[in-house]
């Protein structure tokens, strides 16, 4: 077992037999029950832990077996939604809405772009964003896709109670992310003529499309950190969060 000896801990996930799974479930280690590691001897090979006001001793082999996670204690950890309780659809709408909503807010930016150039600068600076909107949707969708393949890992080891783990996928997403934006940023500054080029921009979009892209690949980079940021707190069940700066953003940006 991982982490016995700490206290106000609970049963995580049990890897076993079927038949060692259906033992230990009679002896009270199931799926989200309370227990408290109160002995554990390395030479004698057996350990003994309170659960329902009784106390069970088993093997130090069968320990291995069970994977137990600490009770979440803090104001920071209780926000969090614990995605295992429930009713299974209303969980499911409970963290689906907000995400729902938050990919409507993240429309907004481009609605409000539209309209702001539409009516400020005319036809032909909509014409431009027009133009390049294909150049930022693919590298801004390129790099969500990053952050959100390693929520994957994330809400794996914030299941199993590895806060090491939560924090080393983290570190690895924003890592990861950073140089692959800062990398994407660069070169397409670079090769930004050769890219309006393979698209066909006319002529008379060259100058506007130009200097439209150039913002948005310039601004990558935070677009990313909001991508890992977002993507590490739904991971763990927090959905809430990301939508509350999405909101804060898109009224930013229209103001």
């Amino acid at each position: 077992m991982r982490s016995e000896s700490r206290r106000n801990s609970q049963v995580a996930w049990i890897i076993s037999e079927p038949a060692m799974e259906r033992r230990l479930s009679r002896l009270g280690f199931r799926f989200g029950e309370p227990v408290t590691c109160i002995f554990k001897s390395k030479t004698a090979g057996l350990s003994a832990y309170r659960l329902h006001k009784r106390v069970v001793g088993i093997r130090r082999r069968t320990t291995r077996e069970i994977l137990v996670r600490k009770t979440l204690k803090t104001r920071k950890d209780l926000h969090m939604k614990d995605l295992t309780k429930g009713t299974p659809a209303r969980i499911m709408i409970s963290f689906a809405v907000p995400v729902a909503l938050g990919n409507m807010f993240q429309l907004c930016y481009s609605l409000a772009d539209t309209r702001v150039v539409g009516s400020a600068l005319g036809e032909t600076a909509l014409a431009a964003v027009g133009a390049t909107a294909s150049i930022s949707t693919l590298f801004i969708g390129f790099l969500s896709g990053l952050t959100n393949g390693f929520s994957l890992l994330i809400a794996r080891e914030f299941g199993a109670g590895n806060k090491e783990g939560v924090k080393r996928f983290a570190a690895g997403s924003l890592l990861l992310g950073a140089v692959t934006a800062l990398s994407l940023t660069l070169a397409c500054l670079a090769g930004l003529p050769w890219i309006l080029g393979l698209l066909n921009v006319p002529q008379e979009l060259l100058i506007q499309s130009d200097s439209y892209i150039r913002v948005i690949l310039s601004g990558l980079f935070v677009t990313m950190l909001y991508n890992a940021c977002a993507s590490v707190l739904r991971a763990v069940g927090d959905t809430t969060a990301p939508l509350l700066f999405l909101i804060f953003a898109a009224v930013l940006n229209v103001v």
